[in-house]
């Protein structure tokens, strides 16, 4: 498999070929897709002699969905697939790292609390209303959807009721929906994209989604302390639609846990960049060991609005003396000191770190950093850099955040050589 939706193949001559619905080891007959001047995409039309992990989708929107790339393999198959992904990546990088951990999810399905779907018009030639749907495989086009398997419940219940508010008050200039769930109650936070909805429909939403409870502007997010760090109660935090969260709930308290285990016992004077909202250093600053908190935490986050409500949870959760900084996080690093830095914590987006950043690292000398990463090739350059820099991977794990995809989550806790 390769870090996509494909399995590699080449032809007698060579040529690679990337097949879609394919798995490793398997024969097929490939119907070309699309000629490309260094590779040929193409898709398994028949299935000759089948890989014995590969199964029947479930979904019946697989393959012309393109939400879900893997639903063909076992999960099993999924898991060992994205540690043979991430561990190839790495290695073309040129980065090296130990044989990474695996967290599997414990249910594979209904796991996204968030979810973007395209609002669909009516269509007047055969009398159907709205719609919602996602993209269709390879396309910006838009295919229409009852249900999905990898959404929770909260949000998939409510598809009906979204769509007959739509019928009635119309979807205004909006061209998507952002839905954000809460995974053990019916609340929902909705928010318009790509235009102003109608002006009636939050109204329009709040009658026909009873007994939901219906919220436009935020809505709180409960963690299991002792899932996390064996602590007793909740950690709790208000998210609103613009917010990063982890949209694989159960799998955060996983990925928190893990990445609180890297930062160690003694972590010290603690950064934390591209922070969010807040929740690592929220968590371990009121962990309930006391003596294992850092004595310092500084948040750095570019968007203001999570910079607001990391500062709301630093005071929610008794982190007393943070600071949190609004701005870039190589501008913000470029004013601290080395004394100022213990231990770095970082979840970049799908870009990684910009240059500027591994360059104020070297400057700072960490004695560790927690880096949690969606992107193996990401990864793999910035790892690189920071080798390079004199920090060496002592540990990693991969949390699967997104199965049915080939997405892959990481948490790598790099240490000076």
């Amino acid at each position: 498999m390769t870090y996509g939706a494909a399995a590699l193949a080449r032809t007698a001559e060579g040529q690679v070929v990337f097949v879609d619905d394919a798995l490793p080891g398997e024969r097929v007959v490939a119907e070309l897709v699309k000629r490309k001047r260094r590779y040929l995409q193409a898709r398994a039309a028949e299935v000759l002699a089948p890989s014995a992990d590969r199964i029947e989708p479930p979904c019946p929107y697989v393959p012309e969905c393109g939400g879900c790339q893997w639903q063909h393999a076992s999960y099993e198959a999924q898991v060992a697939m994205k540690l043979q992904v991430l561990g190839e990546t790495l290695r073309r990088a040129g980065a090296s790292a130990p044989a990474a951990e695996a967290v599997p999810a414990a249910d594979p399905f209904r796991y996204r609390i968030r979810g973007e779907l395209h609002v669909l018009p009516p269509d007047p030639a055969s009398g159907a209303g709205h719609r919602l749907g996602f993209n269709r495989r390879r396309t910006y086009e838009a295919v229409a959807v009852d249900d999905c398997l990898i959404h929770h419940p909260h949000i998939t219940e409510a598809f009906d009721g979204i769509c007959s508010a739509l019928d009635a008050a119309g979807a205004g200039a909006m061209r998507a929906i952002r839905l954000t769930a809460h995974p053990t109650r019916r609340e929902l936070l909705w928010h318009p994209v790509g235009g102003a909805a109608a002006p009636g429909l939050h109204g329009a939403l709040v009658e026909a989604l009873d007994p939901w409870l219906v919220q436009q502007d935020s809505i709180t997010l409960e963690y299991d302390r002792g899932r996390i760090d064996g602590g007793a109660g909740t950690a709790m935090f208000r998210v609103d639609s613009e917010s990063f969260v982890q949209v694989n709930h159960e799998q955060a308290h996983n990925l928190y846990g893990v990445a609180l285990r890297y930062l160690g016992d003694r972590p010290g004077a603690v950064v934390e960049g591209y922070a969010g909202f807040g929740a690592m250093s929220a968590l371990a600053g009121s962990r309930p060991d006391e003596a294992a908190r850092p004595t310092r935490v500084t948040l750095v986050e570019e968007n203001r609005a999570a910079a607001t409500l990391a500062r709301l949870h630093m005071r929610l959760h008794g982190v007393e003396g943070a600071s949190v900084l609004a701005g870039r996080l190589e501008e913000r690093l470029a004013l601290l000191e080395p004394d100022e830095v213990d231990s770095v914590l970082i979840d970049p987006p799908r870009a990684g770190c910009a240059p500027e950043v591994v360059r104020e690292l070297a400057r700072l000398q960490p004695g560790r950093i927690v880096y949690v990463s969606c992107d193996p090739a990401t990864l793999g350059r910035d790892l690189k850099a920071l080798a390079a820099e004199g920090y060496v991977v002592a540990a990693q794990t991969m949390v699967d955040m997104f199965p049915q995809t080939y997405h892959v989550e990481t948490v790598s806790l790099l240490q000076k050589g």
